[in-house]
């Protein structure tokens, strides 16, 4: 499990930087050790980009945030918040912003109580994790859990926000999945 989580998310955040996706324009409020200034060659210009960091997230920093959000986290989703540091990731659909030093917490916590009316969300069991695409929310099925708390994840979309779409019976699977789907959009030719 965790071998995959590395494997897709460094590969992910490869991609990222591939496609110029970590450059900043502004480094106020930024985690300094996350940012790097360096000349453009083509411009002569600085160029500012933020790179991954590990994370120095203990297990109990993770108990705080369970016990903030009254649900236990997947040990797959635990490892992934104690793998990197980043300011967005983006598998397919799937996005994560502000996995930093200074804000993960709170944007966890803003993600799961403090964004779409909790009727739809937390209050159904509906933990949301991640965004996808610019009109919905990943989110935890947590009235279904499996052994390590590995609930299923459903899509949830704020157009029909009485229903939600199986979309994994796990979080790995879920990256496994996403994963397989990004870079079969990257084969395919762009149309023009």
């Amino acid at each position: 499990m965790q071998i995959a989580i590395v494997q897709i998310v460094d590969k992910h955040l490869d991609l990222s930087f591939h496609d110029g996706l970590n450059r900043i324009g502004t480094v106020e409020g930024a985690d300094y050790e996350m940012v790097h200034h360096f000349p453009d060659t083509a411009t002569g210009e600085e160029c500012t980009i933020w790179m991954p960091i590990p994370t120095q997230i203990e297990e109990q920093e993770i108990d705080e945030l369970e016990a903030t959000l009254k649900h236990a986290l997947p040990e797959s989703y635990r490892f992934f918040l104690q793998y990197r540091f980043f300011f967005e990731l983006y598998i397919d659909e799937f996005s994560v912003h502000n996995h930093t030093p200074s804000r993960w917490k709170k944007e966890a916590v803003n993600r799961v109580l403090n964004g779409y009316p909790k009727r739809y969300l937390i209050d159904r069991g509906y933990l949301a994790f991640a965004g996808y695409s610019d009109w919905g929310h990943l989110c935890f099925n947590t009235n279904e859990s499996r052994p390590g708390n590995e609930y299923p994840v459903v899509l949830w979309d704020h157009d029909s926000p009485d229903d939600v779409t199986p979309i994994a019976d796990s979080f790995i699977e879920m990256l496994q999945l996403l994963s397989a789907s990004d870079d079969k959009s990257r084969q395919e030719p762009i149309q023009e």
